[in-house]
């Protein structure tokens, strides 16, 4: 990032501050294909992802939800957790989905669920940090701030981990760049389309 480039600042995501639905639809397009599986048509994904942004304690609401701003404004997003608790988060994105959803709903999207489940299983060590979401207005990407923000959570955890579509050659570019390598990847059919995910790891620059 230049000199002559705004900083970027994560924040915490706050409603009464930043624009949760300009948040919702970053989170969306962070992977618009799995997300348009997990939760429908854009528009009507937006809407369940506000709902999820309300339930404390998940990777949808702060602390975990972090805003990537420049002058105030959103630029970004990035969510996550540490790894050594993914059971719990995953417990807990379960029972909010449960209730974004309700229970015709889940239960309808149980078989997505569990074919994403395989996708994107993982096996990590419980030092680092999952990055669910890193997602840059299309606007500001190249900019830099989507490298720092890794660079930040690389100053606070061991090691990152993170998938990545395994058709998204751009951002496969953008995480090899900074250092995440490819551990493997898996694939499946989702009704007609077949989707793959590579799993990436990007090793502790700690000596």
């Amino acid at each position: 990032m230049t000199d002559s480039m705004r900083k970027p600042w994560l924040e915490p995501f706050d409603p009464t501050r930043h624009d949760a639905g300009r948040v919702a639809a970053l989170i969306y397009d962070a992977d618009p294909e799995i997300n348009g599986f997990v939760f429908g048509p854009r528009e009507q994904a937006i809407g369940l992802i506000l709902a999820l942004m309300k339930t404390p304690g998940t990777y949808y609401a702060a602390p975990r939800l972090t805003c990537i701003t420049s002058d105030g404004e959103v630029i970004g997003i990035v969510s996550g957790y540490p790894t050594k608790f993914q059971s719990v988060f995953e417990r807990r994105v379960g029972k909010a989905f449960l209730r974004a959803f309700g229970l015709a709903g889940f239960l309808c999207r149980l078989p997505i669920f569990l074919k994403l489940g395989r996708i994107l299983a993982k096996t990590r060590s419980n030092d680092g940090y999952y990055i669910v979401y890193l997602s840059i207005l299309s606007t500001e990407r190249g900019k830099g701030y989507g490298s720092a923000a890794v660079l930040d959570l690389a100053s606070a955890w061991e090691t990152l981990y993170l998938h990545v579509a395994t058709d998204n050659a751009a951002a496969i570019r953008f995480y090899e760049k900074n250092r995440f390598v490819a551990l493997g990847a898996r694939s499946g059919r989702i009704g007609k389309t077949m989707v793959g995910a590579f799993f990436m790891k990007r090793p502790s620059e700690r000596k």
